[in-house]
């Protein structure tokens, strides 16, 4: 499971970064996120303290949280959740790009 996870990781960074290179995001506003198979946990992007934006999100700023995670929600080492974090993965079970 290590490797799905960090595939399922990847792609959450990746997705981000396609969004960005589209045009369909400005800068640092939107996210992406996955609910992790089979669990109440997602993998969400989250603003750290530098937010450099979408186009240059690498794996690590993407965080695994609880479904319940509060908008600005605490994800460790400075990584806050975004605002629509708690609404929109809780009803998702997958995004197909």
């Amino acid at each position: 499971m290590p490797d799905e996870l960090d595939d399922l990781r990847h792609k959450v960074a990746l997705s981000c970064r396609i969004l960005a290179m589209l045009g369909m995001v400005k800068a640092s506003l939107g996210h992406v996120s996955a609910r992790i198979p089979g669990t109440e946990e997602m993998f969400i992007r989250c603003r750290a303290h530098e937010d450099i934006g979408l186009p240059f999100v690498k794996d690590e700023d993407i965080r695994r949280g609880p479904l319940t995670t509060a908008s600005g929600g605490d994800m460790g080492d400075g990584y806050r959740a975004v605002g629509e974090s708690r609404s929109t993965a809780s009803r998702c079970d997958f995004v197909r790009m």
